[in-house]
């Protein structure tokens, strides 16, 4: 039977490398988009150009939507790498048993800043403190199970538990 959708049901963030610090409830987090590096491929016997994706990534990029920060947020604009996880509870509900479970999705990112912006103040509305950043590490947890780790830094490309840059390292 078909799963219904699944619903995100609250987010948190923390900030690991300030003592575990609850940042705030976020509204939203545009994760990194992970975008392999290419290297393209032409010559003598090929008839055309061949883009071959190579195990590394483009820059990554995120940006966390603060729906109510607490003061300690403004400290990840601070010029360093900061270490931070970002965690939500997802609800997956079937159709087949008639059940729901919850599931803890978490991501932990290494992080720099990149802007603040403060948002805007409107009378019954939230502020929208926004804190765009670029991501030097990102791992990622499904239901504490590791799926995936991907470190450019430490030559780290880890997918559901396979390193394709364990011999390169």
């Amino acid at each position: 039977m078909p799963s219904l959708p699944q619903i995100n049901i609250n987010g948190f963030c923390y900030w690991v490398s300030n003592n575990n610090k609850y940042l705030g409830t976020v509204s939203s987090v545009d994760l990194p988009d992970i975008q392999l590096k290419t290297a393209t491929l032409s010559g003598l016997g090929i008839a055309g150009d061949l883009k071959i994706p190579i195990p590394s990534a483009e820059p990554m990029e995120a940006t966390i939507h603060f729906r109510e920060p607490e003061e300690d947020v403004y400290g990840l604009f601070a010029s360093d790498i900061h270490h931070i996880e970002i965690r939500s509870i997802v609800r997956h509900q079937s159709t087949a048993p008639h059940s729901i479970k919850r599931v803890e999705d978490r991501y932990v990112l290494m992080i720099e800043p990149l802007s603040l912006k403060l948002g805007s103040i409107k009378t019954a509305e939230e502020q929208g403190l926004e804190l765009p950043v670029t991501a030097y590490s990102v791992t990622g947890y499904h239901d504490e199970k590791r799926i995936l780790m991907l470190d450019p830094l430490n030559i780290i490309w880890e997918i559901n538990g396979v390193d394709y840059l364990k011999k390169v390292r």
